[in-house]
């Protein structure tokens, strides 16, 4: 009884790892080809349009008033070379990219127990 319980637990840890596998495969298939989104973790923040703030010339010094600027232009620069949108999409991308290689080695991990039970089954059988 415990050689054929521990024969079925092989096989059906083979059989869960092999449909694990296959499962995540599709679910890259899909994001790959763009039938599908991948999940979002990342979620894009909506900004409001804020009214720039007049800045008083009487009450700010000359380089306070040009560190405000400076500080302006560099936000623009950067948000038209990396706009936010792109960034949380490459986040999320990279995100679903690691729960799918986690999931696949647990997968195989569990395919690789259950040939380790079935070949310590046919062990015991010989012996």
């Amino acid at each position: 009884m415990e050689k054929f319980f521990l024969k079925f637990l092989g096989f059906f840890l083979i059989l869960a790892g092999v449909c694990f596998i296959f499962f995540s495969l599709y679910l890259s298939f899909k994001v790959f080809f763009g039938k599908e989104n991948p999940p979002l973790i990342f979620k894009e923040t909506i900004r409001e349009k804020k009214e720039e703030k007049t800045i008083s010339q009487k009450n700010l010094d000359p380089e306070k008033i040009l560190q405000i600027q400076s500080q302006a232009a560099l936000k623009e620069a950067l948000s038209e070379i990396l706009p936010e949108e792109k960034v949380n999409k490459f986040l999320n991308l990279s995100v679903f990219s690691l729960f799918i290689f986690i999931l696949i080695f647990a997968s195989s991990q569990m395919v690789a127990m259950g040939l380790k039970l079935i070949n310590l089954n046919a062990e015991k059988w010989r012996g």
